[in-house]
């Protein structure tokens, strides 16, 4: 009886023993990814002269924007092919966040008013770029990918990605007056 149960605890110590050393390694693994993640950020960033404004990271993406030369960065290192892109913000036509839904894409209006209800799953959120750029005019950069990340994060990427589109907007808002706008300017 007292054998049974040494070896019982034996191997429930070496189960949980290979365990924690498995999860130590996925760590270490992923601490890795993204420190390269944030040295080619920063080469990225030294070989075009950026002055980042601002930056956030989510899990293997990166997204910047650098106000003073007008330049966006979206990094994707989340599928096979990685990629970096960095535009000027003159070159972007518009800018919307799209949540994808299991059967049916919806668009969030200018104030986010999309209404979730609990049958509802959302299986990413992506911010999607228009560009004067023939060979790629539309480009997504996702804040959230249901296969990625943490299902209890949707909320708030939904929100993050609202952020960065508005100020992406205010940006390229400044650099093409709508239309009916006339530039004035004051003679004395």
């Amino acid at each position: 009886m007292k054998s049974t149960i040494l070896v019982a605890l034996v191997l429930i110590i070496f189960i949980l023993f290979v365990v924690l050393m498995l999860k130590w390694v996925h760590k270490q693994t992923l601490k890795a990814g993204h420190r390269k993640l944030l040295e080619e950020f920063k080469t990225h960033g030294d070989d075009h002269e950026l002055e980042i404004f601002r930056k956030q990271v989510l899990l293997k993406r990166i997204i910047a924007i650098d106000l003073q030369n007008r330049k966006l960065m979206l990094m994707d290192h989340s599928e096979e092919i990685e990629q970096t892109n960095i535009w000027d913000l003159s070159d972007i036509l518009s800018c919307e966040v799209i949540v994808y839904e299991p059967n049916r894409v919806a668009r969030f209006s200018k104030l986010g008013n999309l209404k979730l209800g609990p049958e509802r799953q959302i299986s990413e959120v992506s911010l999607r770029v228009g560009t004067t750029d023939e060979g790629m005019p539309n480009l997504l950069f996702p804040f959230f990918r249901e296969n990625l990340d943490p299902a209890f994060t949707t909320v708030d990427r939904i929100g993050e990605a609202e952020e960065w589109r508005d100020l992406i907007l205010v940006q390229i808002n400044a650099n093409h007056p709508g239309p009916g706008t006339k530039e004035t300017g004051s003679k004395r």
